[in-house]
């Protein structure tokens, strides 16, 4: 583990090691004490710095003014931030029309079949007519029959984003088509399609926690589970990220 470093610390190993100058230095240490360097270094020094030596570490041939870097995450910290209100609108959309869905389908079960609307009829309708996984199973489980057990309606309102993933997986064709209908409604993507929203689902619910938590697009972009992406995985980021409208984040 790296010796924590103070700010006056990271601003000496800024200058003899990243090439970086300071035209502004109560600016920059206000950036980087609110900031941190992982969100502002870490996550733009490959713009800047053009290959490795023979120690391994990047090479910054030119000097860099600190407020370059600063341009550049205030950029994509504002960027961010529409991205993630779009996210957050998907969200509730498919959410909402997902448990309506589940819901009405359970609804109709129960006058067919006859059987008493509570919690352990409707954990079993998830169990036979759903391929969940077993952690959205086990989040229904601890929901409807806890000690704070709550309706099946309060549990799938407020079931997390990957399980709603889980769940729209199982959706009928003509279910998710009527999810995209609303999306497309709502301009929050470039002319989805059903192919589009199954192959970019997974990232754009990376991409949700990512921002959620207040790390940047561009590390999320870069790094998955603390390796390095592929190339295929990079250009599959991308490309989810070009579906949003109006979202123009440096990478």
């Amino acid at each position: 583990m790296k010796r924590p470093l103070s700010i006056e610390e990271q601003i000496e190993y800024l200058k003899g090691n990243k090439n970086i100058v300071f035209s502004d230095m109560d600016k920059a240490k206000e950036y980087l004490y609110k900031y941190n360097y992982l969100n502002l270094i870490s996550a733009y020094k490959y713009m800047f710095h053009n290959g490795k030596d023979d120690n391994d570490s990047h090479i910054y041939p030119e000097p860099i003014d600190f407020n370059e870097y600063i341009e550049i995450f205030e950029h994509n910290r504002l960027e961010e931030q529409k991205l993630l209100n779009l996210i957050l609108d998907f969200e509730r959309i498919v959410s909402s029309i997902i448990s309506f869905e589940v819901l009405n389908t359970y609804k109709n079960l129960v006058e067919e079949e006859c059987i008493e609307y509570n919690n352990v009829t409707f954990y079993s309708f998830l169990v036979n007519k759903y391929d969940l996984s077993d952690r959205t199973l086990s989040y229904f489980l601890k929901k409807l029959y806890g000690k704070n057990s709550v309706s099946p309606y309060i549990a799938l309102n407020k079931t997390s984003f990957s399980n709603v993933h889980d769940l729209y997986l199982n959706m009928p064709k003509k279910i998710k088509l009527k999810i995209i209908c609303k999306l497309n409604e709502e301009n929050i993507f470039n002319n989805l399609d059903l192919q589009t929203l199954n192959n970019d689902f997974k990232y754009i619910n990376g991409i949700r926690n990512a921002l959620a938590h207040g790390n940047p697009f561009v590390v999320y972009h870069q790094s998955a589970y603390g390796k390095p992406r592929s190339v295929k995985e990079k250009v599959a980021v991308e490309k989810t990220l070009s579906r949003f409208v109006n979202i123009d984040i440096k990478i």
